[in-house]
């Protein structure tokens, strides 16, 4: 703030000093006491008006960072922000230039600095989805700004105590002295000049201030959240529009706290429940002197409607302040989203919704699945045309641009199933578009026709039987009268109809499509089909009044009591039965024996309908077989990785060792660059063989998933600290949101979900040339007992082609497979992530636009902590040292032997190397050894082997206790495990770091 005006900063000529000299001469003390006066006058007019711009600043700025904002986030304007930073500094000067007499209102305003200055920090630093830290931020303002009037106001009395001071010493100075009359009036003249001209300047500084704080009441009075204001006596003193506006009452019908309790809970019950939570959360903050949330209530308005509220607070001097947030929409979202969720999901009737923009499914009910032979989640991203045989796609294509056109229709078509089975449907399709007109996706009803066409067929052949018999009996009726006349003609036209009906049954059962044959009482063939014949390879032989069992010699007393329980009325049926043939051949059938009966009702024989499944028991075998190779394929694979990963660590190991040691030899800056290439280059060859070996462990089914509790908060932190040093690298902005709602604490696999998480940002970062990467955790519904959350990663990076998405998350597939590529990698991690989701029981779903960036979602289940899974105890810290002992290297590789010696000897610990097992036991029974490091895989005598005879044998009983560490390229699932089940104290996989090998010796070995 300019303040040359001000009384006292002034600038006298030549003549007037020389005059002011000569004054002084007579009344020195006089003009001493005038000029500390007047200093004090200036120093606590500059001071106020520093202060009152401070305030301006502090009003614009939260007038700034306010306007156009969401309620829930008020400060969202750039500039805003940066007036209110600015007002912070001035407020913290002031308060280390006020004078140390005025101590008490310095600390008030001082801890309302710090107080609103935290809150502001904490907005920044990404909880401005918080409401409650909203409410605080307005309220910490309120109470800024009345400190900071308490100081201007007792700046201001200071000052006009001063101003009347240095009048009466104006006055005395001119009694004083003639010769310095003329020169202190001047003086005074000036003086009073200044002074006038800075109390023009402070009444419009007041006035500008009054103006701020009207526009502030009229903030309150127009905020878009409800607040009330209320004294310690209980008395509501305040309440803006939006609480009329939310609850209908107005001051003058809650003039207090008790009037309110009764009007928004009328039942007894839930008054006393709300007043007691109400009470218990005032109690609480009260002794923490802090803000307070209450939590949710139902409040009854004035309109009689009950609305869901959440209810929040701080004390100020003058009371409570309380906000008041309307939760009844979305309570009635969430109700009305759970209930076509229940009905969309337990409809008989199938329901889909497809993409209208992509033509592909976005979401199937059961029941549509499962008529077309899938699961629903399999046909979530399913194009449409795949419901479609080939010859009926061009007529789903004009049936979607009818459809685009007209936004309903129904029409039949037929749909085509997994298997490839096709059945009649009436589909009945509703366009949904958006505010300019485009279709966004459709929403189909289907019903499936297949048994309204059989009984329309069937009912059409009844009516077809009805009218031929009505034909025959008017045929009938005419014969009749002429009966008499024409009664031989009707008794021979009556045994031709009979010879022709009997010849008619034997067509039918002749060329019927199944198996079967028609037996009298005695068992001989009244009837058989051709289909009998070739099943049982009878060819064309005449079996019709020859016995069953003359036919089939071979059948057993089993068949004949079967035979028998048909005659005598019963239906017997058998899935499948083995049948041996008289040339020693096997026959397995599918069979029904059912009684046929004459007109009096008496069963006149049997009929025997059968199904030769011969090639279905050998397919059922042929599979089983396949199973079996497939099995010993999957074993041999994994057998291989195992070798392969196994023989790959080992060199691996000892360049890792040798780089690690070139690190420590000083070199020069070209040759460190060279070697942390190197490390970087081995790193992401290990990071490959982890991820291959991850693959072949999740596709054999070995690949466990354990259940711990687990911290959300301690999860973001940690995927957020392994990516902290890349981003910086890059230069991108890395951010995660928890939600609220979301569980501090689940439980679950952390270890795979990190996995997950790394996977995904690592993705992210690596394909975001320049922008940020955001992951969000959100909690979504689930079962009781059970909690879903959902982790979003969304970048700005170059984005994935459309036609690429489907095959993301195939091993070793890139979108970009050229030899011109820009990024490495060899295609795993997303191959794994997907797994590794199915194996937790989750999802994930990928949406990209090309150059735009790329969004990952991912949806896993937890259970709650009150399950009372077991924790997995968390690993001890390790020492960062240890002191030195002296190592037994049991290794029969030579670099590894060289590279991991020398490593150890630059640790500060001595070596001893055996090449195998038996050397190993050679010197530790002639030397003295504090730790063994064990190759697992060695001539002679393996480790496994060396650590039994150390544990186990009494030759070796002056060691058994000596710490082993197993050092091995065996790096498979259930190896670690494996080895330290046998008896090692500690594990160690190849390549490895030094880091690893420092801390595992720290902790065995901690300095004292």
């Amino acid at each position: 703030m300019q303040h040359a005006d001000l009384p006292g900063e002034w600038r006298p000529s030549r003549w007037v000093f020389a005059a002011v000299l000569l004054a002084l001469c007579s009344v020195g003390l006089l003009a001493w006491m005038h000029w500390v006066q007047t200093s004090a006058l200036r120093q606590t007019t500059s001071y106020l008006g520093e202060l009152r711009q401070a305030r301006i600043d502090l009003a614009k700025g939260f007038m700034q960072a306010s306007l156009g904002a969401d309620p829930q986030s008020p400060f969202s304007h750039d500039a805003g922000m940066t007036l209110l930073r600015q007002a912070l500094r001035s407020f913290e000067a002031s308060v280390a230039r006020l004078d140390p007499a005025d101590a008490a209102e310095t600390e008030q305003f001082a801890r309302s600095i710090r107080s609103f200055g935290q809150l502001l920090q904490d907005w920044r630093g990404g909880a401005r989805q918080d409401p409650r830290l909203a409410v605080s931020l307005r309220i910490a303002h309120t109470g800024l700004e009345m400190r900071a009037a308490e100081i201007d106001a007792l700046l201001q009395e200071r000052i006009e105590s001063l101003t009347a001071r240095a009048r009466r010493t104006y006055v005395v100075s001119l009694a004083g002295s003639l010769l310095a009359l003329t020169v202190i009036l001047g003086i005074v003249h000036t003086a009073v000049r200044k002074e006038r001209a800075a109390l023009h300047e402070r009444i419009r500084q007041g006035r500008a201030l009054e103006d701020s704080e009207a526009r502030f009441r009229d903030m309150f009075l127009k905020a878009p959240v409800a607040m009330s204001m209320a004294d310690g006596a209980g008395r509501i003193t305040a309440g803006n529009r939006s609480f009329e506006q939310l609850f209908g009452y107005t001051l003058d019908d809650v003039p207090d706290i008790a009037t309110w309790w009764s009007l928004a809970f009328p039942e007894p019950d839930a008054r006393s429940e709300a007043m007691s939570r109400w009470q218990e959360a005032l109690d609480g903050a009260r002794r923490a002197g802090r803000e307070f949330d209450a939590g949710e209530f139902r409040v009854v308005c004035k309109d009689g409607m009950q609305r869901a509220v959440r209810i929040s607070g701080i004390f100020l001097e003058e009371g409570v302040l309380s906000s008041f947030v309307d939760l009844t929409p979305l309570r009635r979202a969430e109700t009305e989203l759970r209930l076509w969720a229940q009905a969309f999901e337990n409809a008989e009737l199938g329901l889909a919704i497809v993409d209208a923009r992509t033509d592909s499914m976005l979401a199937v009910n059961p029941a549509f699945a499962r008529l077309r032979g899938y699961e629903p989640a399999e046909m979530v991203g399913l194009p449409v045309s795949a419901l479609f045989a080939e010859d009926r796609r061009s007529q789903a294509r004009e049936m979607i641009e009818t459809l685009n056109a007209s936004n309903h229709a129904v029409f039949e078509s037929e749909h085509m199933a997994r298997d490839g089975r096709r059945f009649p449907v009436l589909l009945d399709i509703t366009i949904l578009k958006d505010e300019a007109g485009r279709p966004l996706s459709r929403v189909a009803y289907a019903l499936d026709l297949t048994e309204r066409k059989q009984a329309a067929a069937a009912l059409a052949a009844a009516q077809a039987e009805a009218l031929e018999q009505q034909k025959r009996a008017r045929i009938a009726a005419l014969q009749q009268m002429e009966e008499a006349r024409r009664a031989r003609a009707r008794a021979e036209e009556a045994l031709a109809a009979l010879s022709e009906s009997e010849e008619r049954l034997q067509l039918f059962v002749m060329y019927a499509p199944a198996s079967l044959a028609m037996f009298d009482r005695e068992m001989r063939y009244i009837a058989v089909s051709r289909r009998w014949l070739d099943d049982y390879r009878l060819g064309e032989r005449d079996i019709l009044g020859h016995s069953h069992y003359e036919v089939f010699p071979e059948i057993g007393p089993e068949w004949r009591d079967v035979h028998r329980r048909g005659l005598g009325g019963e239906i017997i049926r058998k899935d499948e039965d083995r049948f041996e043939r008289a040339d020693g051949s096997n026959q397995w059938v599918r069979w029904e024996v059912r009684p046929w009966r004459t007109v009096r009702g008496d069963v006149g024989g049997i009929v025997i309908f059968s199904e030769d499944i011969t090639r279905q028991k050998e397919a059922e075998a042929d599979l089983v077989r396949a199973k079996e190779e497939a099995e010993s394929a999957s074993h041999a694979k994994s057998e291989f990785l195992a070798n392969m990963s196994h023989e790959v660590r080992t060199p691996l190991n000892g360049i890792m060792g040798m780089l690690q040691l070139l690190q420590t030899t000083d070199p020069s800056t070209e040759q460190v660059e060279c070697i942390t290439l190197a490390v970087k280059s081995a790193n992401r060859l290990t990071r490959l063989l982890a991820d291959i070996l991850d693959i072949s462990s999740i596709e054999a089914g070995r690949l466990a998933v354990r259940s711990a509790e687990f911290s959300t908060y301690e999860l973001r932190d940690s995927v957020m600290e392994l990516f902290s040093q890349s981003t910086r690298e890059k230069g991108l902005d890395l951010a995660c949101r928890i939600a609220e709602g979301v569980p501090e604490r689940v439980v679950g696999d952390e270890t795979r979900v990190v996995q997950i998480l790394g996977n995904l940002l690592g993705n992210a970062l690596k394909f975001t040339p320049q922008g940020s990467v955001r992951l969000d955790m959100e909690s979504l519904p689930a079962r009781e007992g059970e909690i879903r959350l959902r982790f979003t990663v969304t970048d700005t990076g170059i984005g994935i082609p459309e036609h690429n998405l489907d095959r993301l998350g195939t091993p070793f597939y890139q979108v970009d497979g050229s030899y011109t590529r820009a990024y490495q990698g060899a295609g795993l991690g997303l191959a794994i992530t997907r797994r590794l989701v199915k194996l937790m029981g989750g999802s994930l779903e990928i949406r990209s636009v090309q150059g735009q960036g790329t969004s990952v979602r991912v949806e896993l289940p937890f259970a709650a902590p009150d399950a009372r899974v077991e924790s997995a105890p968390s690993p001890a810290g390790l020492p960062a040292t240890g002191r030195p002992v002296r190592v037994l290297l049991a290794e029969d590789d030579k670099i590894n032997q060289i590279a991991t010696s020398a490593l150890l000897k630059k640790m500060g610990h001595s070596v001893s190397v055996a090449e195998n097992g038996r050397e190993a036991l050679e010197l530790l029974a002639t030397e003295e050894f504090d730790l063994v490091l064990m190759d697992i895989q060695m001539p002679v005598m393996t480790g496994l082997e060396a650590l039994k005879a150390i544990r186990t044998d009494p030759a070796h009983a002056a060691f058994r206790d000596i710490p082993v560490v197993a050092l091995t390229a065996h790096a498979m699932v259930g190896d670690r495990e494996n080895f330290l089940e046998q008896g090692m104290d500690s594990y160690l996989s190849k390549p490895v770091g030094v880091r690893d090998l420092n801390s595992v010796i720290a902790r065995l070995f901690p300095t004292d």
